[in-house]
C-alpha cells in the first residue's frame, strides 16, 4: 500500500515540478527569441548580456544540461524540434535530473530505500512520457487540420497561385500546429532547400499517414505533371472518409477500452479499500515473501491482459 502512495505522490510531484520547469524556462527562451527578431544590438552588448543572463537561476539551469550526456541532449533536441517547443536539448536534461531528485527524494521519505527505485525511476521518465503525448496531441491535431489545408491550398492554386505560393498562403491563413509547420517548410524553402526535400522534412517531423499520402502524391505530380489542384480534392476526400471511419470505429471500440481501463484500475481501487478496512490483512503482500511472489504474478497477468485488450479495440484505418 505504502508502495502505491509513493508510486502516486512521485509522479504527481513529477509532473507539478516538470510543467513547471516547461513554463518558465520555455516562457524565457520564446521571449527571448521573439525579441531577437526585432532588436538589434552591437556584438559587444550582446555577449555582455548573455554572460549577465547566464549568472543567475537559467545559467545554473544550463550548467546542469551540460552536465548531462551528449547523446541524450543530442536526442532530446530533435524531439523538442519536432514538438515545437522553445527548449533545448539541455533544458530538458535538466528537467529530467530535477524530477528524478524531486521524485527520488519523495519516494525515500514514503518508504525508505525501496522508494528510491520507484522515485528515482518515475523522476527519470516522467518527462519523456509527458513530452510524448504532447507530441502525439499535436500530431492528431496537424491530421484534423489537414482536410482543411488542402481544400485552401487547391483553391488558392485554382486562383493562380504556384504550388509554393499557395503553401504559403495556407501557412499564414491556417492556425496552429499544421501553420507553424508550414511556415517552417517556407523558411527551409526560403534558405535553399527544395521542395521535394522540405516535404520530407515535414513527414520525418509530423509522422502521419495521411501527409504520406499527400507527399507522395505532390512528388509525383511534380515529376509528371497533371492537375494538382484536383488531385489534392481527391486526397481530402479520402482523408475525409478515413478520418469519419476512424470516429467510428472509436465510437465502437469505446466499450472495450473502458473495460481495459476499470481491469487495470480496480485491483489498486481494491488494495486501498482493502489496506483501509485492514491494514493488518494487506500488509501481507509485501512483508510475506509468498504474498510478494503474488504481487509480482497478479502484476505480470494484469499487464498481459491490458497488452491483449489494447491489441483487440486498436484497429488500424
Amino acid at each position: 500500500m505504502t508502495l502505491l502512495i509513493s508510486l502516486a505522490v512521485s509522479l504527481s510531484a513529477g509532473i507539478i515540478a516538470t510543467l513547471v520547469l516547461f513554463k518558465i524556462f520555455g516562457k524565457q527562451q520564446e521571449l527571448q527569441g521573439r525579441l531577437t527578431q526585432y532588436v538589434t544590438q552591437p556584438r559587444r552588448e550582446r555577449t555582455k548580456e548573455r554572460g549577465k543572463t547566464q549568472k543567475g537561476v537559467r545559467g545554473l539551469w544550463m550548467l546542469m544540461g551540460k552536465l548531462a550526456p551528449r547523446r541524450l541532449s543530442e536526442h532530446y533536441s530533435q524531439v523538442l524540434q519536432r514538438a515545437s517547443l522553445p527548449l533545448k536539448g539541455e533544458e530538458m536534461a535538466s528537467a529530467i535530473g530535477v524530477s528524478t531528485v524531486l521524485c527520488t527524494l519523495l519516494g525515500g521519505l514514503l518508504l525508505s530505500v525501496p522508494g528510491w527505485f520507484v522515485g528515482a525511476f518515475v523522476g527519470a521518465k516522467l518527462p519523456g512520457w509527458m513530452l510524448t503525448m504532447h507530441i502525439k496531441r499535436r500530431n492528431r491535431s496537424i491530421d484534423e487540420q489537414l482536410v482543411d489545408f488542402l481544400s485552401l491550398t487547391a483553391n488558392a492554386m485554382r486562383a493562380g497561385h504556384s504550388f509554393l505560393q499557395a503553401l504559403e498562403l495556407s501557412a499564414r491563413e491556417m492556425p496552429e500546429p499544421i501553420g507553424v509547420e508550414l511556415k517552417r517548410c517556407i523558411r527551409e524553402v526560403g534558405l535553399g532547400l527544395t521542395v521535394e526535400e522540405t516535404l520530407v522534412r515535414f513527414v520525418e517531423r509530423v509522422p502521419s499517414s495521411d501527409i504520406d499520402l499527400m507527399v507522395t502524391a505532390v512528388m509525383i505530380q511534380r515529376q509528371v505533371g497533371g492537375d494538382l489542384a484536383s488531385i489534392m480534392d481527391n486526397i481530402a476526400t479520402t482523408i475525409r472518409e478515413r478520418q469519419r471511419i476512424k470516429a467510428e470505429v472509436r465510437t465502437l471500440t469505446a466499450q472495450g477500452r473502458l473495460s481495459g481501463w476499470i481491469i487495470s484500475l480496480m485491483p489498486f481501487g481494491l488494495a486501498l479499500i482493502l489496506n483501509a478496512m485492514n491494514p493488518e490483512y494487506m500488509s501481507a503482500l509485501w512483508t510475506n515473501p509468498i504474498g510478494v511472489a503474488m504481487l509480482l504474478m497478479g502484476g505480470f497477468s494484469l499487464t498481459l491482459g491490458v497488452f491483449f485488450i489494447s491489441k483487440i479495440v486498436q484497429i488500424d484505418v
